[in-house]
């Protein structure tokens, strides 16, 4: 069934990942099942490097760590805030790293 897929290995791998991560709320189990269905389905032999894959299914089962997660609830405790205070940092801290990331990209860019 998933090797008649119209998706690329990468993303079908990522969302395997994500998918299993939103369902249990372990991020080891997430990324050891979802590289067990991909390799028994054959996305390893694809045209893309193992280590690609291998980083897609650590993204997708590091996606979505919300209320299912243990690291969530030490640090919105530890830190004394609410669940929407913890939300805006979170994005707050993800648009600055995005922002800090793009600019060494550029920088490196103009420099190589």
């Amino acid at each position: 069934m998933l090797q008649s897929a119209n998706l690329q290995p990468l993303v079908l791998g990522w969302l395997i990942a994500a998918i299993i991560r939103i369902s249990l709320g372990s991020a080891t189990v997430a990324g050891l099942t979802a590289a067990g269905i991909s390799f028994v389905n054959g996305f390893t032999r694809s045209i893309y490097h193992p280590n690609l894959m291998v980083l897609a299914i650590g993204a997708g089962s590091l996606a979505f760590s919300h209320v299912n997660d243990g690291g969530f609830w030490l640090f919105k405790e530890y830190f004394n805030l609410s669940i929407k205070r913890y939300h805006q940092v979170m994005v707050g801290n993800g648009i600055y790293y995005i922002g800090y990331w793009a600019g060494w990209g550029v920088l490196l860019n103009h420099v190589v």
